[in-house]
């Protein structure tokens, strides 16, 4: 067997086995908050690009979650992402409730993959172009839905000591680094393929569809 493919079995096996110094120092309720920022890659990139002068737009967002079955958790989230160029601004906030599957086994686990969906209502602003004339404000105020796929993983083993006294000073069982993808489309997009008077902004290029790539930092209760 290839040695390359040895080591990295190995590896996996190392993350997926908890030390044995690292518990939770009080018995999880199931909530958990994150904080995320990260990059969004718009799948029509040339309308984008032409649009904002860009292919990839910073976001930052927050996520709230409660597992409502095991490893089944049920959540809100909040993202924005503010792009500007040639004299206009536009925003993009999506809204979201979903349903992540999460594939943990011990509270210990250190990489803790997941899997998941959910519907999002997105509400979306192209402020009109300063310089030209009789150009008007759009606005965008859709339903979407989204998948995610993404991996957590875990900071309380790199300190056990400390992660138990983070618990009983905040009430924090677990804390993770969370790495994620989330693809975003609207259920009826037909108005972003209608077109548009070349270079004026237009609902068109508030189309949310991409990638929405983040790396966030979240603790359980």
């Amino acid at each position: 067997m290839d040695k390359k493919v040895v080591a990295l079995f190995v590896l996996v096996l190392f993350f997926l086995m908890p030390p044995p110094m690292a518990k939770a120092a009080s018995l999880r309720k199931g909530i958990s908050l994150e904080l995320k920022g990260g990059i969004y890659r718009p799948l029509d990139r040339e309308k984008w690009q032409d649009a904002f002068g860009r292919s990839f737009s910073a976001f930052g967002g927050i996520k709230v979650s409660e597992e409502i079955l095991k490893n089944i958790e049920l959540g809100f989230s909040v993202d924005y992402l503010h792009s500007t160029q040639y004299e206009w601004d536009a925003y993009l906030i999506p809204v979201g409730i979903s349903l992540t599957n999460i594939y943990r086994y011990s509270q210990n686990q250190s990489f803790v993959p997941f899997l998941g969906g959910g519907v999002d209502f997105v509400y979306g602003y192209t402020g009109a172009c300063k310089e030209a004339e009789g150009d008007k404000s759009t606005y965008l105020k859709k339903l979407g839905w989204h998948g995610t796929i993404g991996a957590r993983f875990l900071l309380d083993n790199l300190s056990p000591e400390g992660s138990v006294n983070f618990d009983h000073k905040y009430g924090v069982n677990n804390s993770y680094l969370v790495l994620e993808a989330k693809y975003l489309q609207l259920f009826n997009a037909d108005y972003a393929e209608e077109d548009l008077p070349e270079g004026k902004p237009g609902t068109g290029y508030l189309d949310p569809k991409g990638l929405w790539i983040s790396l966030g930092f979240m603790v359980e209760f």
